[in-house]
């Protein structure tokens, strides 16, 4: 265990969990900013990598867990066949995992499957980008949450002979929502990207740049779970 103010942290665990890029869909091959998604590759991995390598400096471990979302796809439409295989984000995991290869203390999987499964404790965690298993639909009054709930019962019987799970970490929806507490739950991870024009022609809220963070104990679970506000407006200049 390593100490650090009130609390001995045994590690980190680091969930990347798809949407990394804007990627080409929805027509946005044309206005997004950089300069392609091969360089776009090489530039996230060299920032992820210091992420972790400045985690490092807190936690003695990190297990860092690589899931595909529908925005890295290649194709113009989602192929369940080549879902992963044809994803610049199974790329991305990849180089994390050429980098790390060697470190004592960094230990990369990334995931053949849209679905992840990995403990924490006890705890048995589904990762899923969270666009598969749930069917269409997520609009109305009851927003996403309709949806989730029948994306996690087909996961679970999906999963049913591998012991299933116990709490969903997903992402997808652009709205930071934890619905999760000790070893039962749904987390959905809002978006680092922030707001953007596919969001506003759509009229989907205006949330800030989000990063979920949770804190397990070996006895409880989950005991915390805050947002990490990623954006930091004065010094970006904008």
């Amino acid at each position: 265990q390593m100490q650090s103010d009130t609390f001995d942290w045994d590690g980190a665990v680091l969930s990347i969990n798809g949407d990394v890029f804007s990627g080409w869909i929805h027509g946005l091959k044309e206005t997004n900013d950089g300069d392609g998604l091969i360089k776009d590759v090489r530039h996230w991995a060299r920032q992820i990598v210091a992420a972790i390598e400045a985690l490092l400096e807190v936690f003695p471990t990190i297990a860092v867990y690589c899931t595909v979302g529908n925005h890295g796809r290649l194709s113009v439409k989602w192929d369940s066949k080549r879902a992963v295989s044809e994803n610049i984000e199974y790329l991305l995991g990849l180089t994390l995992q050429d980098w790390f290869e060697q470190h004592p203390r960094v230990n990369v999987v990334v995931a053949e499957s849209v679905d992840l499964l990995f403990p924490i404790y006890d705890v048995r965690i589904l990762q899923t980008h969270g666009n598969t298993g749930g069917g269409q639909g997520g609009s109305g009054l009851a927003g996403f949450w309709p949806r989730l709930a029948r994306m996690r019962l087909s996961k679970q019987s999906l999963y049913r002979s591998q012991g299933g799970f116990d709490i969903v970490v997903c992402g997808h929806f652009h709205k930071y929502s934890p619905a999760v507490v000790g070893r039962s739950g749904v987390l959905v991870n809002g978006a680092g990207k922030g707001f953007d024009d596919y969001a506003r022609d759509w009229g989907f809220d205006a949330e800030e740049a989000i990063q979920a963070m949770m804190q397990f104990t070996p006895e409880r679970g989950v005991t915390a779970h805050y947002p990490i506000f990623v954006a930091d407006r004065k010094t970006e200049g904008w």
